[in-house]
């Protein structure tokens, strides 16, 4: 009798193991799957980089376990939240610099003129060219204010 009961202690702890293992395989499965659909190439990266936020441990290592799976996913979002702010920075700086390049070839009748003016340092934009120094529709405007007024051949 204490034979079986010992072995039935046995399964128990048996079940109870595969039930905790089984569980933190969804987890880690959840967690890789929304880091894949939310931050797309940087997962693999992100997942298996120790992060301060999570004490130090990788986003699959704190997952092994429900209270890091929920600090893991917190995480998660805050890195999608920064890369979408990233891209939309990068979207309007592109989109400002395009126009200043389209209002640059306006003001010149040599495409090589403008593309230059593009390119060179000025010490009003200090030092920096007006494709670097565009990030925005206001620092667009800024440095459109010293192209030449009127359409010019230098």
């Amino acid at each position: 009798m204490l034979k079986r009961k010992a072995e039935e202690a046995g399964q128990r702890e048996q079940a109870r193991r595969e039930k905790e293992q089984a569980e933190a395989d969804a987890r880690l499965a959840k967690l890789n799957a929304r880091a894949r659909r939310d931050i797309g190439d940087l997962a693999a990266t992100w997942l298996n980089t120790g992060h301060p936020a999570l004490n130090g441990l990788s986003p699959l290592e704190a997952a092994s376990n429900a209270t890091g799976f929920d600090a893991a996913i917190e995480a998660l979002n805050r890195r999608a939240r920064e890369l979408a702010l990233e891209k939309r920075a990068l979207q309007r700086k592109q989109k400002a610099v395009a126009e200043l390049e389209e209002l640059a070839l306006s003001r010149y009748y040599d495409q090589e003129l403008a593309a230059l003016w593009m390119r060179s340092s000025r010490p009003e934009l200090g030092g920096k060219s007006p494709s670097e120094f565009t990030c925005d529709d206001a620092t667009r405007d800024r440095c459109a204010n010293y192209l030449p007024k009127k359409r010019s051949r230098r």
